[in-house]
Formats: structure tokens, C-alpha cells, sequence
């Protein structure tokens, strides 16, 4: 089994540390997260239950560590804690380019490239675009993001977020965008649940509003089939997350989806769920298109 490993992108004062925080609170998995300032997250004092040098342990059970001068090396330290970490978060430097981030866990046995979320300042980034000096890094930033968070947008006006996602789309026109408040990055696009939901909507707060469909097949499906139908998925299709049953002999592949990345990995043997979670904005496909476009993947 792979770690996946979610890299968090942004120019400075776009709200990735206050992004990384709630994500910290609120998370009801084991989630190993890697930063630059561990000081700047400013974790309340209870929540830290033991420290061993720059790794922290929280109440939680999750796991915050300083990146340090050698990424490498921090994330292989991660990767061998017993249990390993459901999952990683990795907070990019504002100034960096986080794809570079992303080769390096490319390389990495033992982590999987989940995903490269990038957060967009709605107030600032006209400033920034426009800045002689700064607009190759915010190009950058954008250029190989799967998934683009625009941030601030409780304070900043309609125009201002048109114009803030006009530049975004014009350097990457099919990247997927989602308006966040207040620096937080909804739930379902860290984690979003396989549990079966009541209805087709998912309210994850007063603040996030997505559709989202499930599906469980009555049958094993076609590797091929299933990799062709996760190309064409259309841009509306923000995150998805399911454990499917592939090829003659059923074995178990765990599907991550976050944007226009998607990966399949295998499964543990034990795993014997099948069941396939998409969650999109209010163009999600109907649930009898989605089901018709996986359904054609089962082998006959």
C-alpha cells in the first residue's frame, strides 16, 4: 500500500497555513502533515500530546513535522512511522514552485502523488499577476495545479473574483476552481467519505455546497474501460475516491481523483468494498449519465 501524499500550494498570504490548521482540528484520520513553520500553525498546547524533535504528535492522532532542508529525507521519516499516516499533507513554500515538490514524492517508494491543491488570493492575485517580478511564480504555481482553491472570497467582491478567476483560467483553462471563505479548504476535498450519502447533495458546511453521486457495481470492471472514462470526466468532477473491484480476478484498486489528477493503486487483499464517490459543482453530470458512462466499464 502507497501513502497518498496531497501537496497545498500558494503565494504567500494566500491562506495555506490557515488551510493546513483546520485541516489539522478537524481531521478523523491519521494525516501526517508537513510544513515549513510549525510555530506558524500555532496548534493549541493541548492538542500537542508528545514532541520528538520536530515531529509533533497530536491528540488526534495526527502527525505535523518541519519540512527541514531536506524534503526527502522528512518525507521517508514519515512514510516509516508505525502505523503509517492514512495520509500526507505536504504545505509548499510561498514562493516555490509546488510541482517541483511533486516530482520528488513521484519518486518516493511508498507514496502515491494524490494531488497539487493550489490557493489563490481572490483580493491579491490581479497585484501579483501584474508584478514583473512575481508573475513567473504565480504562472507556475497555477500552470500545474489540479485543483485551484480560490481563497478570500467572504471579503472580496464579484468583480474581483471574475477578474481573479479570468487570470487563473487564462494560464490553465481546464483547471477546475472552487471559492473558498475564510481560509477553509472543504472536507470532501481532503477527504471525501465512500459512505453512501441520503440524497445527491452533500452540504460540507453553511459555506461548501457540492453535489456528489455514488455508486457500488454489481460486478468486477474493465481496466481499460475504467481508465478511458476517468480521462474524459469533465472538469465539473472535483474529487472522487472509491475502492473498485478491477479485471478478471477482482483485485482490489483504490481510485483518487482530485481535479484532472487521478490515480489507481492497489488495494489490500481484505478489502472487499466496492463502491466509487464523485463530488462536483451544480454541473455534475445527471446520476443516469454517470451511472451509463461507469456502468459500460463492467466486464461482460
Amino acid at each position: 500500500m502507497t501513502v497518498p501524499v496531497m501537496i497545498i500550494g500558494g503565494f504567500l498570504g494566500a491562506g495555506k497555513t490557515t488551510a493546513i490548521n483546520q485541516i489539522l482540528r478537524g481531521s478523523h484520520q491519521r494525516i501526517a502533515v508537513l510544513v515549513n513553520d510549525f510555530g506558524a500553525l500555532n496548534i493549541d498546547a493541548h492538542l500537542i500530546e508528545a514532541q520528538d524533535g520536530e515531529i509533533f504528535a497530536l491528540s488526534n492522532g495526527c502527525v505535523c513535522c518541519s519540512i527541514g532542508p531536506d524534503f526527502s529525507a522528512t518525507l521517508g521519516r514519515m512514510l516509516a512511522l508505525t502505523p503509517p499516516p492514512a495520509r500526507i499533507i505536504v504545505e509548499s513554500s510561498g514562493v516555490s514552485d509546488p510541482w517541483r515538490i511533486a516530482q520528488l514524492v513521484k519518486l518516493e517508494i511508498g507514496a502515491s502523488l494524490e494531488a497539487v491543491i493550489v490557493l489563490a488570493d481572490a483580493l491579491d492575485l490581479p497585484r501579483l499577476a501584474a508584478d514583473r517580478w512575481l508573475s513567473d511564480t504565480i504562472s507556475r504555481q497555477i500552470a500545474r495545479a489540479d485543483l485551484i482553491a480560490l481563497s478570500k472570497c467572504d471579503i472580496a467582491s464579484t468583480g474581483m473574483r471574475a477578474e481573479a478567476r479570468a487570470i487563473i483560467t487564462a494560464i490553465r483553462g481546464d483547471v477546475p476552481i472552487i471559492e473558498i471563505e475564510r481560509g477553509v479548504l472543504p472536507t470532501v476535498m481532503v477527504n471525501p467519505s465512500t459512505e453512501p450519502q441520503p440524497s445527491r447533495f452533500l452540504a460540507d458546511s453553511t459555506d461548501h455546497d457540492f453535489r456528489t453521486w455514488s455508486w457500488r457495481p454489481d460486478g468486477p470492471l474493465d481496466d481499460a474501460l475504467l481508465r478511458e472514462v476517468l480521462r474524459s470526466l469533465p472538469p465539473c468532477i472535483l474529487r472522487g475516491k472509491g475502492v473498485l473491484q478491477i479485471g478478471s480476478v477482482a483485485s482490489p484498486m483504490v481510485l483518487q481523483l482530485v481535479g484532472r489528477r487521478w490515480s489507481l493503486t492497489p488495494g489490500r487483499e481484505a478489502i472487499d468494498a466496492h463502491e466509487l464517490v464523485l463530488i462536483g459543482t451544480n454541473a455534475l453530470p445527471t446520476p443516469g449519465n454517470l451511472e451509463a458512462m461507469f456502468s459500460a466499464t463492467r466486464i461482460k
